[in-house]
């Protein structure tokens, strides 16, 4: 009868052990960070802006994304605009290309728009529609760079966003 019991005893063991194993094993999902320059151009005016961005794997290990880009841009004196959309994107991952990760993807919100100085001006808020399409170039495993030609709609009218960004995986 002992030697069932310790046979029972050494397989809990075993079982607990392996659950440990695995809880550490666990891959947690990728988070990426981004930040950096944009040119936006709208109805043939070009501005300068900022962005900031975050997204998380919806799955470890699954290359699709979500989070939310934010950005402001500087049209021409007195003229400034916040994005703050809801993005998602997928990367196409290739293992002959293991430090190029192409992507496409979509943003849709909100982009506030103001003209003036503060308190001179109503902010108007226009529903922005942005196709988002690029490539994640690879420096190492936590950090890169990101090249992205946005295209969209913003104020019922063609937009384009050429952008740079630092990318961080976390």
């Amino acid at each position: 009868m002992r030697g069932i019991w310790g046979v029972v005893g050494l397989l809990g063991a075993l079982a607990w052990a392996d659950a440990v194993v695995d809880t550490v094993n666990v891959r947690r999902p990728t988070v990426h960070l981004a930040l950096g320059m944009s040119v936006p151009i709208l109805n043939g005016e070009v501005g300068v802006g900022a962005h900031a961005g975050v997204a998380r794997e919806i799955e470890p290990g699954y290359p699709l994304f979500y989070g939310l880009d934010m950005g402001t841009h500087r049209w021409k004196a007195g003229e400034h605009s916040l994005r703050l959309l809801p993005t998602f994107y997928y990367h196409f991952l290739f293992p002959m290309m293991p430090a190029a990760i192409p992507f496409v993807g979509f943003s849709a919100g909100p982009h506030l728009y103001w003209e003036g100085t503060r308190g001179e001006s109503a902010i108007t808020i226009f529903p922005e529609i942005t196709f988002r399409t690029g490539i994640h170039l690879i420096a190492s495993e936590t950090a890169g760079i990101t090249l992205e030609p946005r295209v969209g709609i913003l104020r019922s009218q063609f937009f384009f966003v050429p952008q740079v960004s630092l990318l961080w995986s976390i």
